[in-house]
């Protein structure tokens, strides 16, 4: 059995494990040349190892999984798409190319995960796709957040216009208005919550709504203001400059501690760092953000504050008590699957993926 053979037959039992019996018949893999492919109810997932030479191995296997869209249209355009770049070579001059994929939003997202020879350990890198269900503890379900685009179809948006308004690059926001007001795009008459049967295998434990965002010296923000966030949709349109993209920085930077499109390319240290997200007028560091989030799973009309400073992102406060990072995002997402992430970054990509998809 070849090394891509073996890496295949330890994905599909890791992915074949998270679920239980009962569910299986929901599942589906085809293997073609140098992909392995995952069939579920709302999406489509390539699975592709790379073993040497990734550049040349990744235009070869992409674009074979295009030529199956092309080919599959009809029936795939109702499920997300998903492409999973499975690497075994962990030599350091591949990273900035890995890392460039993980952020290219064009034609489907892309995730970077180890290629493990056994099973158990390959279930601990499947953790960070949104597209899979988490499994705990002697075998306990535990339940994931919904992706931003599942959730807008559940609420009764057509699967073509979740995904343009939620992934980037896809079609500008004139070509979406215009294809509403053309017909060719509906908006149902009222957003409802979504039901259970219409979401993924896996469905949220609690929700949880960001009311408003305080912001001062972040960014493009100078002088203090408060944003009102309380409504089941907010829309954002204005010309380049007027801070729509630092806005979500400022949402990204209060949950993780980081700022993905800044960060994920290349390493900061905390002091670049502190220098890049604070306002030029102000001094490195004297930048902050804070959030209002409703709703826990104890309590889910309570209001607590998240709030953190461009000096400090390794630590928050929370309702003034200090939390680090993983207490963060535990407390945003009501999980109770931390512990078994394997590392920081995992809670961080797959918090990214869940809810901050836009």
């Amino acid at each position: 059995m070849s090394q891509t053979e073996a890496s295949f037959s330890a994905l599909r039992q890791a992915i074949s494990s998270l679920w239980p019996a009962s569910e299986s018949g929901r599942i589906s893999f085809t293997e073609g040349p140098d992909l392995l492919l995952l069939t579920l109810p709302n999406d489509i997932a390539a699975f592709s190892v790379f073993n040497s030479h990734p550049v040349e191995a990744f235009k070869r296997t992409y674009d074979g999984f295009k030529q199956l869209y092309r080919k599959n249209n009809l029936e795939w355009d109702e499920r997300t798409l998903s492409f999973v770049l499975c690497r075994s070579s962990d030599q350091e001059e591949d990273d900035r190319f890995y890392a460039s994929l993980e952020l290219d939003p064009l034609f489907c997202r892309k995730y970077v995960i180890r290629a493990l020879p056994d099973a158990e350990n390959q279930r601990d890198e499947l953790l960070r796709l949104p597209f899979l269900p988490l499994s705990g503890a002697n075998g306990a379900e535990l339940q994931r957040p919904q992706s931003a685009q599942d959730l807008l179809q559940a609420a009764g948006l057509s699967a073509s216009l979740a995904r343009n308004l939620v992934e980037a690059g896809v079609r500008s926001a004139e070509r979406i208005a215009g294809d509403l007001r053309a017909g060719k795009e509906s908006l149902p008459s009222a957003i409802v919550s979504p039901r259970a049967d219409h979401m993924s295998l896996s469905s949220p434990r609690a929700h949880s709504r960001l009311v408003s965002m305080t912001v001062e010296g972040f960014r493009v923000y100078r002088d203090k203001q408060t944003f009102s966030l309380d409504a089941p949709v907010v829309v954002l349109y204005g010309p380049n400059g007027l801070g729509k993209t630092s806005l979500f920085d400022a949402i990204d930077y209060a949950s993780t501690g980081r700022i993905g499109r800044l960060c994920s390319n290349q390493k900061r240290s905390p002091t670049e760092f502190a220098r890049l997200a604070t306002h030029l007028d102000k001094t490195p560091g004297t930048g902050s953000v804070r959030l209002d989030i409703r709703g826990e799973e104890a309590n889910p009309s309570a209001v607590w504050k998240l709030e953190r400073s461009t000096g400090d992102w390794s630590n928050a406060w929370i309702n003034g008590n200090k939390a680090d990072r993983k207490t963060v995002i535990g407390r945003l997402t009501q999980a109770n699957w931390l512990d078994n992430a394997p590392r920081q970054q995992a809670y961080e990509n797959l918090f990214r993926a869940t809810h901050s998809a836009a």
